[in-house]
């Protein structure tokens, strides 16, 4: 049985389900690929790749398979490197570096990737869904990435937020609940104002939106897609349910942990 949703319906997917693209190794091309070939939407966290290295996990997911897939990636807000306050955190972490014997890393010649280069791999490899996530690219970006038939995907915490993206032209919006795992997506506004539980989001953002709504945040099995989908979302995003997954690039011992806890593991 599939659900057909204007979600499903622009992703191009049989399922109402999105892997949640996390950054900084579990969402590996195996694992993107897998989702896409089980009928969902497989995502790259690909914020922290280097372009090339971008380019070279696109052509893997594409060698595993020819579904839809999505490369992720973050839109940095401005901001300037102190480096006392990196010294500081560096003499915080000093007693766990000797504990653990650990080396001190050279401090780092850059503290983000290039967003304009990483998009020009995915404008290249015509990647068929680009989300983001922290912010809105700007308009030529945008207009780019419409002009190549690449489906958007923004990431809001806030209904303001929310119609922020819609009249950017974005084509699906994540409404992102205070339960998200990892880092949010707040970019309007104070974090702590943005706390709002998913299930109390996605109406609010249904009913304030035009463009459909995938509704992320503490979903880990059928049933939250099912009530997700009750409140008026037309996908759910998951994360942490896919971290035990045998293609997922986590720690070997990351996915036991997460299934023999009970307040996160899927289907307890």
């Amino acid at each position: 049985m599939t659900l057909e949703t204007r979600v499903t319906q622009a992703l191009k997917i049989q399922h109402p389900v999105v892997q949640a693209p996390m950054a900084g190794g579990p969402t590996t091309p195996e694992l993107v690929a897998a989702v896409s070939n089980a009928g969902g939407l497989g995502s790259l966290g690909a914020a922290y790749l280097s372009p090339n290295t971008l380019r070279e996990q696109v052509w893997e997911i594409r060698r595993r398979t020819e579904a839809p897939f999505n490369v992720n990636l973050f839109v940095p807000s401005p901001f300037e490197a102190d480096p006392e306050r990196i010294e500081r955190s560096d003499k915080l972490l000093e007693p766990y570096r000797e504990e653990l014997g650990i080396q001190a890393p050279e401090t780092p010649s850059s503290f983000e990737d290039s967003l304009d280069d990483q998009l020009e791999v995915v404008l290249e490899e015509s990647v068929p869904v680009f989300s983001f996530t922290f912010g809105v690219p700007n308009e030529g970006q945008l207009r780019r990435l419409r002009d190549a038939g690449i489906i958007t995907v923004g990431t809001a915490t806030t209904v303001r937020e929310g119609l922020r993206l819609e009249e950017s032209g974005v084509d699906v919006i994540v409404a992102q609940g205070g339960e998200a795992g990892g880092h949010r997506g707040t970019f309007l506004g104070d974090f702590r104002d943005a706390l709002i539980g998913t299930m109390a989001i996605v109406p609010q953002m249904v009913d304030a939106l035009s463009v459909p709504v995938i509704a992320a945040g503490g979903i880990m099995d059928g049933r939250g897609l099912a009530a997700a989908i009750v409140l008026g979302a037309e996908a759910a995003q998951m994360g942490t349910a896919f971290l035990a997954c045998e293609e997922s690039g986590t720690h070997p011992e990351y996915p036991d942990a997460v299934v023999k806890q009970p307040e996160a593991a899927p289907g307890r």
